[in-house]
């Protein structure tokens, strides 16, 4: 069975659409939530240049920002 993967996508006021979470802030969540052991990134693949993650890692992800920032806005896409 294949496991699906999530692109974790953030509102952007301008251009006013999301766009890719910024590799810095996908960083510090793994850092803080403890996702990464050896290096940055471990559990997850590139998938058309963007990184993609199992769908339970990329809920935790958003829900560490969520906490930090309640203002903005997520959206999970199944990277294909």
């Amino acid at each position: 069975m294949n496991a699906q993967y999530w692109h974790i996508l953030q509102y952007t006021p301008f251009p006013g659409r999301f766009e890719p979470l910024p590799a810095w802030q996908i960083q510090a969540a793994e850092w803080a939530i403890g996702m990464c052991r050896t290096h940055y990134h471990e559990r997850a693949i590139r998938v058309r240049g963007e990184l993609a993650y199992t769908l339970p890692d990329a809920r935790r992800i958003v829900e560490y920002w969520q906490k930090r920032a309640p203002y903005a806005e997520y959206q999970l896409v199944r990277a294909e």
